[in-house]
């Protein structure tokens, strides 16, 4: 582990390349052949913009640029940061047309230094501490704040999206060993920046590129068992007709057609008008209908759908009023 130079011999613009790459370069973007030989730094590319005197603009002027890894904390120190490439040089997530091939993490809290440092001994990285390090953070007690910087054997695919960026990031932390609970999970989304800390320390450790390839092989696996697994749940809460219903097959088999038309998750009225439907057509038998029906959905309540049921007066509702939603009428 190399301890941290703050004597510098020269800046970080001697040893940068502004690339300024336009919109229809970026998927091209690719770690240059020369950065694979072994007495040359492997290059570390990324986004920076001169934020210093512009508080609270942390959007514009967000240049695709590259550097040598070893000269990365002179950037840190000085320019808003990003790993990802933006349109017009514009921060915002709909901007996001490229990744570089640093990865970053921010430890708000529950990690010191050295023990990330024990963590992510034999892979290469950069720790740099951020202006909040050892002080009081509203009701936060001074603790060790900081970021870790590592790089990547590859450049991320630029057809990317958020969510396999951000399982990709996942996959990364699974790889080191660190804890994601312990990590700002904000890091992990597609559009993030970091700021710069004139007064931070830093501390680089050599080893090896994260893989990214593997990384993104996991992170794709997991997201299709995420969906399949999905799939499956929502297959299973299906309704379907209850074995013990009494009514005639074709009336609960059409209505239970009209229901699986209907998202659960519709406005609370319609939600309502349908459980009071079915109660008035087919009494107390109904309520398995309504609550397996209603299970589908992201607004789901178990523990009040019984509640809400014994609420349901006569208000004239009949099964026509399920037909009706079905049919696009709200």
């Amino acid at each position: 582990m190399k301890k941290k130079n703050n004597t510098a011999d020269h800046s970080f613009e001697a040893n940068v390349t502004a690339v300024k790459v336009s919109s229809n370069e970026t998927s091209n973007c690719t770690i240059c052949d020369i950065a694979k030989a072994e007495d040359v730094p492997p290059l570390a590319y990324l986004s920076v913009s001169e934020i210093e005197g512009r508080p609270g603009i942390y959007t514009e002027g967000f240049e695709y640029t590259f550097t040598f890894f070893s000269d990365l904390h002179r950037a840190t120190c000085r320019y808003g940061y990003s790993t990802m490439i933006f349109k017009d040089n514009y921060r915002k997530k709909e901007n996001v047309i490229g990744y570089g091939n640093v990865i970053i993490f921010d430890i708000d809290d529950g990690y010191t230094i050295e023990e990330v440092k024990n963590l992510l001994s034999g892979v290469k990285h950069l720790i740099v501490t951020t202006s909040s390090h050892q002080k009081q953070k509203k009701e936060k007690s001074p603790c060790d704040r900081f970021r870790i910087l590592l790089q990547s054997d590859k450049v991320i695919n630029s057809k990317c999206d958020a969510e396999t960026y951000r399982e990709i990031m996942i996959s990364t932390l699974d790889l080191l060993g660190i804890d994601i609970n312990k990590v700002d999970t904000a890091c992990l989304g597609a559009d993030r920046f970091y700021k710069p800390s004139q007064i931070q320390q830093h501390w680089y450790g050599r080893g090896e590129l994260i893989p990214m390839l593997q990384m993104t092989t996991i992170a794709t696996d997991r997201i299709k068992v995420r969906r399949e697994t999905k799939l499956k749940r929502r297959e299973a809460r299906k309704i379907r007709t209850p074995k013990h219903f009494t009514y005639e097959q074709i009336d609960i088999e059409k209505v239970i057609s009209a229901l699986n038309q209907i998202s659960p998750d519709l406005d609370y009225e319609n939600w309502i008008k349908i459980g009071m439907a079915l109660k008035n057509e087919f009494g107390e038998e109904g309520f398995e209908l309504w609550d397996r029906w209603s299970s589908q959905g992201e607004k789901y309540e178990p523990v009040s759908m019984q509640k809400k049921w014994n609420s349901f007066g006569g208000l004239g509702l009949s099964i026509a009023t399920v037909f009706y939603i079905a049919k696009g009428g709200m």
